[in-house]
């Protein structure tokens, strides 16, 4: 495993190589974004941005302004252009996301964004597959299955431990910043 960034890219880059009900599912998600993760940048939890075909990373002291504390959100659906800094890099990036329909049919997309000095030069969709709600039901099930089945006894005093401080911090933090 590992840590992952997350890329925004606009949907019209990405409308040559997709069908219609392909364009729909990504639209349903967000009308005007596509938000995937990639493992080929810095893998440091980054937010990027692809803006008039050019690569963006937002500055990572912005990034804790823009969340809310408690659940991680965006507070604000925009970021202002300032708080990016464009990268000059010659690279190729694969960007993934699942994103389930109103039917709850899960549909992967996978794309291979291709950058030179920075700006993208090219899109392909490089795997596309759907799963309808009992196969992702079972992938689901499969990927947390046995999780917590073996803890000891010290394993689940320090998990209780650790759910009641975070509580607090969350109550706390909860009425400090509506105060």
């Amino acid at each position: 495993m590992g840590l992952f960034d997350e890329i925004k890219i606009p949907i019209s880059y990405l409308k040559h190589d997709l069908d219609i009900e392909q364009i729909k599912v990504l639209k349903e998600a967000d009308k005007k974004f596509f938000h995937a993760h990639t493992k080929d940048l810095d893998n440091s939890m980054s937010f990027y941005e692809i803006y008039r075909k050019k690569l963006h990373k937002l500055d990572s002291k912005k990034l804790s302004s823009i969340n809310d504390p408690i659940n991680f959100e965006p507070i604000a659906e925009t970021i202002e252009l300032s708080e990016y800094k464009q990268l000059d890099c010659t690279t190729d990036i694969k960007a993934y996301n699942t994103i389930l329909d109103l039917e709850n049919v899960a549909h992967k997309f996978v794309f291979n964004l291709h950058f030179k000095k920075g700006r993208l030069t090219s899109v392909e969709l490089d795997l596309y597959d759907v799963q309808d709600e009992d196969e992702w039901e079972a992938f689901v099930s499969d990927q947390f299955h046995g999780l917590g089945e073996t803890r000891t006894t010290k394993q689940k005093v320090f998990r209780k431990l650790a759910d009641v401080c975070y509580k607090g911090y969350a109550y706390f933090t909860n009425k400090l910043f509506k105060s």
